[in-house]
């Protein structure tokens, strides 16, 4: 492969992983779009932040077999922020 047709193999990558980006930030701002609609005409969000957050936690430590340092990688946190989220996870199961 010579240095051109590499050149342009990595722009074209690059405009690739870009256009993914844009689809997925379209998707998103539909989906706060009808969120937005949902709470204009009286109705609620169907769920909290707070909510998603500790599902995804949940759903990756899953997936991970419990494995904490993993999901938290996984996760974009520190393990010491996902041993927080899990202390705050028991506290609510024990107000359930």
């Amino acid at each position: 492969m010579d240095r051109s047709t590499l050149t342009l193999w990595i722009v074209w990558n690059f405009v690739m992983r870009l256009d993914d980006e844009i689809k997925d930030l379209r998707l998103r701002m539909r989906e706060l779009e009808e969120q937005c609609s949902c709470l204009a005409s009286g109705g609620h969000f169907p769920r909290s932040a707070d909510a998603v957050e500790l599902e995804w936690v949940i759903q990756t430590l899953r997936a991970n077999g419990g494995n904490r340092a993993e999901a938290a990688r996984q996760l974009g946190i520190s393990p010491r922020t996902l041993r927080n989220k899990i202390s705050k996870i028991r506290e609510m199961e024990r107000r359930i």
